[in-house]
């Protein structure tokens, strides 16, 4: 199944979708948006 994952990856078939990034300095308001529950994608805190 991991297999077949990677390969649909490596076309291009599957794509995650990131709906909004945040700074690490702003991950309370990142997990605020999560707990509000109307995320369509993936919540990104970063480092930088």
């Amino acid at each position: 199944m991991l297999a077949k994952l990677l390969e649909l990856v490596a076309e291009g078939r599957v794509v995650p979708v990131v709906e909004r990034e945040y700074p690490f300095a702003e991950a309370s308001a990142a997990l605020a948006h999560l707990e509000a529950g109307h995320t369509v994608g993936k919540v990104v805190v970063h480092g930088s």
